[in-house]
């Protein structure tokens, strides 16, 4: 598989992003998004959230509700060199998202049918231009 996916608890989603290793955080807030290059956990309103992406180009948390949980997702790259497509989505101008950027890059895994048909089996935030 040319990608890597884990379940991981909120604690541990804490400790990873002071490790350094995650570049941006796209947080979606109940009252506000918010897209940042300063990550600092401490700041986070971690009871607030909605959904979140911590990433950079080597790997991304993703943290969302399911089943009425929160839950976190921890993704890289796998092993495999297989297909992928470089997606550029442009950030809204409102409420001050595309103050750092212009554009959320988006990695998607590719993977194919019996038949030869691709299709989009994972996307991760990489980066924002």
């Amino acid at each position: 598989m040319n990608y890597k996916a884990e379940r991981i608890s909120i604690d541990d989603v804490k400790g990873k992003i002071l490790s350094g290793n995650y570049t941006f955080a796209l947080i979606n807030y109940i009252s506000e998004m918010v897209l940042t290059d300063k990550l600092d956990a401490a700041s986070i309103d971690w009871n607030e959230i909605v959904e979140a992406r911590f990433f950079s180009e080597k790997n991304e948390i993703h943290i969302f509700e399911d089943d009425e949980e929160m839950i976190a997702v921890y993704s890289q790259d796998g092993d495999e060199n297989n297909d992928y497509l470089i997606k550029k989505l442009p950030i809204m101008k409102r409420g001050g998202l595309s103050k750092i950027g212009k554009k959320l890059v988006a990695k998607q895994y590719l993977a194919y049918d019996e038949d030869g048909q691709a299709e989009i089996k994972f996307t991760r935030l990489i980066g924002v231009e």
